[in-house]
């Protein structure tokens, strides 16, 4: 058996068209560990094949 977790909830991706659904949403603002801010402008599923 092999497990794959990464330990997020929620993943980030600046590639729009490997959506499986992407819905437009109020821009949501955010800053990472590194402090750089980035703002979250759509919502959806995201399907991500692991080997």
């Amino acid at each position: 058996i092999k497990l794959y977790d990464s330990g997020s909830t929620r993943h980030i991706s600046p590639y729009h068209d490997q959506f499986e659904t992407l819905f437009d949403i109020s821009p949501k603002h955010f800053a990472a560990a590194n402090k750089q801010h980035f703002s979250a402008t759509g919502i959806g599923e995201l399907v991500i094949k692991v080997p």
